[in-house]
Order: structure tokens, then sequence, then C-alpha cells
């Protein structure tokens, strides 16, 4: 992971001084992309990040079992990930 260029993403809490509303800004990278969100937004989004992770994760374990222990190639590897994600309710 050494070679790979890490991206950063900071996060603050802030409230609007003119929508009188609280609000999370987020910051990718050196200000490449910036995004405001209310506290709802910003959880569902959490939401998603921990959902995804815990997908990527599924899916290479998948991926390597079938790979070595059912000595199962990409092709047939593919189309069972695809079943495997619409059964988990992931495109």
């Amino acid at each position: 992971m050494s070679d790979e260029k890490q991206v950063v993403f900071h996060v603050t809490s802030n409230f609007g001084h003119r929508t009188q509303k609280p609000f999370v800004m987020v910051t990718v990278g050196e200000q490449d992309f910036m995004t405001q969100m209310s506290p709802a937004e910003a959880r569902d989004l959490a939401h998603n990040l921990l959902a995804c992770a815990e997908s990527s994760e599924t899916d290479a374990f998948l991926i390597t079992f079938l790979r070595e222990r059912v000595k199962a190639n990409d092709e047939a590897i593919a189309g069972i990930l695809q079943d495997f994600r619409e059964w988990r309710g992931v495109e």
C-alpha cells in the first residue's frame, strides 16, 4: 500500500450562521473537493461507507475462496459474484 496515493478525508461539524442549521463539511484531498450536507445525510454516508467496506471484504473472501479452494475460473467467479451481490442487495 505504500506505492498507492492515499486520499485524505477531512470532516468537520459546523453551524450555518445564515441558515441557523447544523451541517457537516467534507473535504477530500487538498481541497480538491468539498461538500456540505445535513447531519442526516452525513449519517447515511457513514452507514454506506461501513456497508461498502464490509461488502468489499466479503467479495474478496468469496473471490479468493472460489479461486483457491473451488478452482473456479474468472468467468465463473464473475457470475457467482454477481449472483451473490444481487442476493445481498448490492449491485
